[in-house]
């Protein structure tokens, strides 16, 4: 099994990155037991970043885009601000991000104290206007928690939620150079209501993280993807990992 496990792994990553993982036995551990288990999504996460960085945490592409200071970008599902931190480092953009963990939120505030540009808020981004309940469970923090993932995760938080729609109105948004969605699930309301109020249209780049565990998350994603053709076309599709959409021209769009 160890030497089926090496040749997938050769197969999907690489030699050099197969070496690579082999120095740090942890990861070698994890990503071949993955493969004996057939936890395809762990290899699938490994080939994206082989394909852009051989550092585990380097956010590679994801933070290389043509903005400057005159560029909106939103970051839902801010976490601990890291990805709007090298945005608005490198590019001076205006930011709004968007984080409904209250003690996050706290700490992306405190962070992004001495930059005026950033705006933060507390609150969760959907379809609609209420609150709900979120397990809190660090990266994985989700509103659609399944039972398997609630048991690392601390009992659930009620907080507010926002529809996309009506935040856009309110912060007067009519058009995002780049918008990031890593909502643990939440992206999917999320984009279909994007799409359904035809605000997709505003949005010139699209990143999306869709996660596995939504219920119906395969057939849901193709369903979108179907969708945004219509307006954008795909810069790159890792599948559950990364993708991004770009606008494509009103004449082509039509």
């Amino acid at each position: 099994m160890k030497e089926r496990a090496e040749r997938l792994l050769t197969r999907w990553l690489g030699v050099s990155a197969v070496a690579w993982l082999r120095e740090r036995k942890r990861d070698w551990d994890a990503f071949s037991g993955a493969v004996r288990h057939r936890n395809w999504q762990v290899v699938r996460v490994r080939r994206y970043y082989r394909e852009n960085s051989l550092r585990l945490h380097d956010e590679g592409r994801l933070v290389d885009w043509p903005l400057d200071e005159r560029s909106l970008v939103v970051d839902v599902g801010g976490f601990q601000g890291d990805w709007t931190w090298t945005i608005a480092r490198k590019y001076n953009s205006r930011a709004l991000i968007v984080e409904p963990v209250p003690d996050y939120c706290t700490h992306i505030r405190d962070r992004f104290a001495a930059l005026p540009r950033v705006s933060v808020f507390n609150f969760g981004l959907l379809d609609r206007s209420g609150d709900m309940a979120i397990d809190v469970a660090g990266l994985g923090s989700s509103f659609f928690t399944t039972p398997q993932n609630r048991q690392h995760s601390s009992a659930g938080v009620h907080v507010p939620t926002m529809d996309v729609v009506e935040f856009f109105d309110r912060n007067q948004v009519t058009a995002v150079d780049l918008m990031k969605l890593n909502i643990e699930g939440a992206e999917y309301p999320v984009v279909q209501r994007l799409i359904d109020s035809g605000r997709i249209q505003s949005i010139h780049r699209l990143l999306i993280q869709f996660h596995v565990f939504y219920p119906n998350a395969r057939r849901l994603r193709r369903s979108l993807q179907q969708q945004l053709l219509r307006t954008h076309e795909c810069l790159f599709d890792y599948p559950f990992v990364w993708e991004c959409w770009q606008r494509r021209p009103v004449s082509a769009a039509g």
